[in-house]
């Protein structure tokens, strides 16, 4: 499905030369007020400082100069002056980011996915459902999700759904810390195949590469690199074929990134543990006045990441081909 030009654009919005000029104007706002709110959460930080160190130096308040209790008084109006104005900066910034990201979905994001998939549907603060991420069996120890960019459609034929997904463990004591599992990509790709029973790949990281797998391939590097779980051996072998394995090494050597995957009915779940953003308007410089082509250049690289990943999986004719490949 292709992006239409005559589309109607978003209210407000007469133009592309209009639209680009008020998502500019809206990313600046933003920042604008972001730097205020940290230069004011510095002056209230240093304002504290010296508020000690003044009844630090003074203990006795029947020794303190005739000065410090003016000196209190003023400290005091500062700081809820200071309060008042980043909880304003806040309320500013928030608005004016969640304007511009409404209007680069419109605009950008959704364009772009429709020049690259068949798109369903496209939800920037959605994502998939937890009950999905659950029956993959991929993370463990969570029970909060959250996430954003949800995108579902068809590529080259075959049903697939991604979206930023974080994954944590809250504990329910007012005391307990809260633990992020997982904090990443999660793309679920169709098979045309029903495999009866699932397959598990960890990636070894921390005291996971002491995790024993129940199963080996004649690949020694694939074997160190990933935990292999699986009930039925001669399956697992009729996934992990010698090309499919290399493939998915490729992935697992990507800096910054920890791979999961699993084989869990018709789905094929690839979760990327990373530390980037899908569609991260914040990483777009605004210098130039050029952000609105910055951000699709952006945008259109993470999609040709997904859709990578997506390639990589349709090599394997045995899961993904026939009906999907369009043949």
């Amino acid at each position: 499905m292709k992006h239409d030009p005559q589309a109607p654009q978003q209210p407000g919005v007469s133009d592309a030369g209009g639209f680009e000029t008020g998502l500019f104007e809206l990313i600046k706002t933003e920042r604008k007020f972001k730097n205020l709110m940290t230069v004011f959460a510095v002056l209230s930080f240093l304002l504290i400082v010296l508020l000690f160190v003044v009844l630090f130096t003074y203990p006795d308040a029947s020794d303190r100069p005739p000065f410090v209790p003016g000196l209190q008084a003023t400290f005091g109006i500062s700081l809820a002056v200071s309060a008042v104005l980043l909880f304003v900066f806040l309320k500013k910034s928030a608005s004016a980011g969640e304007k511009a990201k409404q209007l680069a979905s419109d605009n950008i994001i959704r364009a772009v996915l429709e020049d690259r998939f068949e798109l369903s549907a496209y939800d920037p603060t959605g994502h998939i459902a937890e009950n999905q991420v659950n029956v993959s069996g991929l993370v463990e120890a969570w029970n909060t999700i959250s996430g954003s960019n949800h995108v579902e459609g068809k590529y080259k034929g075959a049903g697939f759904s991604f979206s930023e997904i974080i994954l944590t463990d809250r504990g329910e004591g007012s005391d307990d810390k809260t633990n992020r599992r997982f904090n990443g990509q999660w793309l679920v790709f169709e098979m045309n195949k029903e495999l009866p029973s699932p397959l598990l790949l960890r990636e070894r990281v921390g005291i996971g590469k002491l995790a024993k797998s129940n199963v080996e391939t004649q690949n020694t590097a694939f074997n160190k690199k990933f935990r292999i779980l699986a009930q039925d051996p001669q399956m697992a072998s009729y996934v992990l074929t010698p090309q499919f394995m290399d493939f998915l090494l490729g992935m697992g050597q990507k800096g910054g990134v920890v791979l999961y995957a699993g084989f869990v009915g018709h789905q094929c779940h690839i979760a990327l543990h990373s530390d980037w953003k899908l569609f991260n308007m914040n990483a777009v410089k605004t210098r130039g006045g050029d952000y609105a082509g910055l951000l699709r250049a952006r945008i259109e690289q993470d999609v040709q990441f997904m859709t990578g990943i997506m390639d990589g999986l349709l090599s394997h004719r045995h899961l993904f081909g026939g009906e999907n490949q369009g043949s």
